[in-house]
C-alpha cells in the first residue's frame, strides 16, 4: 500500500457520492471469491417472487458481492487506518462453506450459508477490542448471505445444493464506510497468524 497521510486517507472516505447501498455504520468483511457464473446458477434456483426487495434500495435480494462480515457496526468517527492496518497485517487463511440456514425476522428471511471457522470469530473478537462500534448482536455468527426472502419464504431453499468449490481462500478484506466508498485490503502471505 502506498504510504499516505492521515489526512489524504480520511479525505478519500470523505468523497461525497451517490453510494450503491447506504449503511448508518462502517464494516469490515472478507471477501469470499465464489466463481460467478457458478453462483449466478445457483441462485437463479430463487424464485423472483420469493425475493424481498425494496424500492430504490439494492441492499435486498439476491447477494451477489460474496463476503463474511467481520464487523458491522464500526464508528464513523473511528480512525480507519485501525482498521486498514489490522487487516493488512492479516495472513491468508482459507474457509469453508457450511449448510444452508436462515435468519428470519418480520420484514425478511436471510437465506444464508454458515460459516463455521475460529478465526473468524477470533477476528470479530480482536476487532471489537481495537475499535468502538455498535451491535444489537451480542453473538457473532460469521455465514455468507444467499438472498433476502420475503417472511416465510426461506424455508423451501434449505435443500439446495451448492454448485461450487465450498472450500475459499480468503485473500482480501474490504473495508466499506457509511457514504459508499471501500477500500480493499490485500492480506499477506507470512503476515500475523489470527
Amino acid at each position: 500500500m502506498k504510504n499516505i497521510t492521515y489526512t489524504e486517507f480520511k479525505d478519500f472516505f470523505m468523497i461525497k457520492k451517490e453510494p450503491k447501498r447506504k449503511y448508518e455504520y462502517n464494516c469490515l468483511m472478507a471477501t469470499l471469491d465464489v466463481d460467478k457464473e457458478l453462483w449466478s446458477q445457483f441462485t437463479s434456483n430463487i424464485d423472483e417472487n420469493d425475493l424481498y426487495t425494496e424500492i430504490g434500495n439494492s441492499r435486498y435480494g439476491i447477494e451477489n458481492e460474496n463476503h463474511v462480515t467481520i464487523l458491522y457496526g464500526i464508528h464513523q468517527e473511528e480512525d480507519p487506518l485501525k482498521v486498514v492496518n489490522f487487516a493488512e497485517s492479516l495472513t491468508e487463511f482459507t474457509v469453508t462453506i457450511g449448510e444452508l440456514s436462515l435468519f428470519e425476522n418480520k420484514l425478511f428471511d436471510v437465506l444464508k450459508f454458515d460459516i463455521n471457522d475460529s478465526r473468524l470469530t477470533q477476528l470479530n473478537s480482536q476487532l471489537r477490542e481495537l475499535v468502538e462500534y455498535t451491535s444489537t448482536y451480542p453473538d457473532y455468527h460469521a455465514h455468507m448471505t444467499v438472498a433476502y426472502l420475503k417472511p416465510g419464504m426461506g424455508k423451501k431453499y434449505l435443500d439446495l445444493v451448492a454448485n461450487f468449490d465450498k472450500t475459499i481462500l480468503i485473500k482480501e478484506m474490504e473495508y466499506g464506510v457509511v457514504n459508499g466508498s471501500k477500500i480493499f485490503i490485500q492480506l499477506q502471505k507470512d503476515g500475523k497468524d489470527i
